[in-house]
């Protein structure tokens, strides 16, 4: 089901999603492969 910004947050705060937890959802960690992964784990 698709929140719109405007909405009532479904975290059930009664807040506008826009006002609370939108940020959780758009913002995304960097891709890492598990390459990357291993190296850096070996370097410590």
């Amino acid at each position: 089901m698709k929140v719109g910004r405007n909405g009532p947050c479904p975290c059930g705060s009664g807040k506008k999603y826009k006002k609370c937890c939108i940020a959780k959802e758009t913002s995304s960690a960097p891709a890492i492969d598990i390459d990357q992964l291993l190296e850096l784990s070996s370097e410590n």
